[in-house]
């Protein structure tokens, strides 16, 4: 099974998303601004840790212009 980063792990749709995922088999990386696998938007430096090793990243972002420009500098 593939290793997934769920972005945003603790919120409404995040740990829902975790539960289904290990559930399924999947190794799940579960990170936030407050987790111990820390990601935050507003941080770039954690950006490489929260993903080292992931085989796909699960996200969700809002549409204003400040979102869409993080969103280019991580993908």
């Amino acid at each position: 099974m593939s290793t997934v980063t769920v972005l945003a792990a603790t919120g409404k749709t995040g740990r829902r998303v975790v539960r289904a995922l290990a559930h399924a088999g999947h190794t799940v990386r579960a990170a936030s601004r407050s987790s111990a696998c820390r990601f935050d938007w507003d941080d770039d430096s954690t950006w490489p840790d929260a993903l080292a090793g992931a085989d796909a990243v699960y996200l969700v972002a809002d549409e204003s212009e400040q979102q869409l420009e993080r969103l280019e500098r991580f993908v």
